[in-house]
């Protein structure tokens, strides 16, 4: 089975008020779908939501998400 990652912005990380009719619970189930999307494929997806705080990015992992190719098999 292939294997991918995904990496895309949490949806905490998003200034709603620019984007009127959106809120944060609706940007998750839509971020929720399209990771859905390729293990319906047949895919072994992986899926990394960031933040856009550099503080918060730090140890080995990144909100769960593996650092570098010594973290995949």
């Amino acid at each position: 089975m292939t294997k991918i990652l995904t990496i895309e912005l949490h949806s905490s990380a998003i200034d709603y008020s620019k984007h009127p009719g959106l809120d944060e619970a609706t940007l998750a189930a839509r971020i929720e779908q399209g990771h859905a999307a390729p293990r319906a494929a047949g895919f072994d997806a992986v899926s990394c939501l960031i933040g856009t705080h550099p503080a918060k990015r730090k140890g080995p992992s990144v909100n769960g998400c593996p650092r570098g190719p010594s973290a995949w098999p």
